[in-house]
């Protein structure tokens, strides 16, 4: 990005998808640009280059803050208070955890158990990612 000339525009792909794509009976969203198929990411992109590209100040920032990055050994960062942070690796294990006894919990029939079962993998899994982002 350092060396390139050529226009740099940010989108958030996720709010222009609900923008361009909003389905009501459908209540699911994706969550990053890889799960939107490319006619739709096609879309996305000529409609939101109407939008004024990246600034020389805002691209040099951007550069930096990749270099920053790109330097630590840390495994797991998160986006808050509007910044990248870098936390440690465990950093979501007890909500995991507390959220797999939520639902285990919540089961009418208590023999069957989240833990290895698909339906309960997936259901835990959704919770999580969706309580998360």
């Amino acid at each position: 990005m350092r060396e390139k000339t050529n226009d740099i525009f940010l989108i958030n792909t996720s709010k222009a998808y609900k923008v361009y794509f909003n389905r009501p009976c459908i209540n699911h969203f994706p969550l990053d640009t890889a799960e939107i198929n490319p006619d739709e990411l096609k879309v996305i992109y000529e409609k939101s280059r109407t939008t004024k590209p990246l600034l020389h100040e805002n691209r040099k920032r951007f550069v930096q803050e990749w270099e920053s990055l790109a330097k630590k050994q840390e495994v797991l960062r998160i986006w808050q208070n509007g910044e990248i942070q870098s936390v440690p690796e465990n950093f979501y294990d007890q909500y995991i955890i507390n959220t797999a006894r939520r639902l285990h919990n919540s089961q009418k029939n208590k023999d069957s158990s989240v833990n290895g079962r698909e339906n309960g993998f997936n259901t835990l899994l959704f919770k999580v990612i969706s309580n998360i982002l």
